[in-house]
């Protein structure tokens, strides 16, 4: 038993061994009650698909299949309902089903809130309102247990979270719905309101990041916009440090794919399989081999035929399309709890490759302390801080290395 106080809100968590955790999830997931079902396994099939983390907490969307039917499953803390199991009894080190969550396309985390774009481009949301980041205009004090919709939204591609509480959601219009605290608009607000300035945007994954107090949005032209009430280091990439809540293009960047933004840093990819970077770089999140903050975008050194990027806190991640037995996953940065996965809590300032083998068609979801590979054919893995469980490796011991995750349902 555990007390914990967050925003001077005090609840007994109790932290049960797994027998206790899997009979939870047997009731509230609606996971039959026999011994085989109830056993935690490698996550083998249902397929997994999309992931994302929290502070102390993950997600991941499994695959469609054939009729386009998915689940989302959970692990970690559920001070707030994070998990999505109807109740907050109960962590998880193991990854259990979100309540009454199908047909899922996107998953994004904050810091105690989650939130789901579903197939038919309606959003969900769960977990804490504290920045008013559940988009329903509730009380700061309130929770959801089970993913519940927001309102008006009915045509949504993709949503990113930031930690400090910002939500910003795709349209498949180009436009923008943002809500919570210090949201994309400089400004707080508990329920979706559009992104002003803001027209042109891709509608494929990774086209808008949050950092916690900057924004950048990728165009279908394949530029970056970038704004925020904070430029202190560069984040926005306009050479100078001079914020702006007006959104502008950020000077020669061309051809981008995807944007990643860390608390102070932004990081995109370019068609040719570069990755440029720019703002702080206090620990290396830069990863140009040197602690200096840039002002402006940087070729990341080392790395080539890129694929995806990821970025969060003061670490940063990359994968090419090198397949076994070549390295092909990267990570810089902090590295305090293991999160950049490379066997070490040393960091790193400069693209380090992650321990173990490697496998084609992997995506990297970063969190805070934490991040989770998922991959085609294997068993997604999981690594950095596991205090809660949030690794869902079926125990509460940090992992500096990518571990196998499990399951109960």
């Amino acid at each position: 038993m555990v007390e914990q106080v967050v925003k001077g809100k005090r609840r007994t968590v109790l932290r049960a061994g797994l027998a206790g955790i899997v009979a939870t999830a047997a009731t509230v997931s609606g996971i039959a009650a026999s011994a085989s079902a109830l056993t935690p396994t490698p996550w083998g099939n249902p397929v997994p698909g999309a992931a994302a983390m929290g502070t102390y907490f993950s997600l991941m969307a499994t695959a469609p299949d054939a009729t386009g039917f998915n689940e989302v499953y959970a692990a970690g803390d559920n001070l707030w309902g994070e998990l999505g199991i109807g109740s907050t009894s109960f962590g998880s080190n193991v990854f259990v089903k979100v309540k009454g969550l199908t047909r899922v396309k996107a998953v994004a985390a904050g810091t105690t809130t989650a939130v789901a774009v579903k197939q038919d481009g309606t959003v969900w949301t769960w977990g804490s309102n504290l920045n008013g980041e559940l988009g329903l205009g509730l009380d700061p004090e309130t929770e959801l247990h089970v993913p519940t919709q927001v309102p008006g939204i009915t045509n949504a591609v993709s949503v990113s979270v930031a930690n400090l509480g910002a939500v910003v959601v795709v349209l498949a219009d180009g436009t923008a719905k943002t809500w919570g605290a210090k949201n994309a608009n400089c400004s707080n607000s508990s329920t979706p309101v559009t992104v002003a300035g803001v027209t042109g945007l891709a509608t494929t994954p990774r086209a808008v990041a949050l950092g916690y107090s900057h924004y950048l949005a990728l165009k279908a032209d394949g530029t970056v916009q970038a704004w925020g009430s904070s430029n202190n280091y560069g984040q926005l990439g306009t050479g100078d440090t001079t914020a702006s809540c007006s959104p502008h293009t950020v000077p020669g960047l061309s051809g981008v794919t995807q944007v990643a933004a860390g608390d102070y840093h932004s990081v995109a990819l370019t068609s040719d399989g570069t990755v440029k970077a720019w703002g702080w770089n206090g620990s290396g999140q830069i990863g140009d081999g040197t602690t200096t903050n840039r002002l402006s975008p940087v070729t990341v050194p080392g790395l080539a035929n890129v694929v995806g990027i990821s970025a969060v806190y003061r670490y940063s991640t990359a994968v090419t399309s090198a397949a076994a037995p070549a390295n092909n996953r990267f990570a810089w940065g902090a590295n305090s709890y293991g999160q950049l996965g490379t066997g070490t809590t040393s960091y790193a300032l400069s693209p380090t490759p992650l321990a173990g083998e490697n496998f084609s068609n992997t995506v990297i979801a970063a969190g805070k302390f934490h991040a989770l590979s998922v991959q085609s054919g294997a068993v997604p893995r999981a690594w950095g801080n596991n205090s809660s469980g949030e690794l869902g490796t079926g125990d509460t011991v940090d992992h500096p290395t990518p571990t196998y995750v499990q399951r109960v349902g």
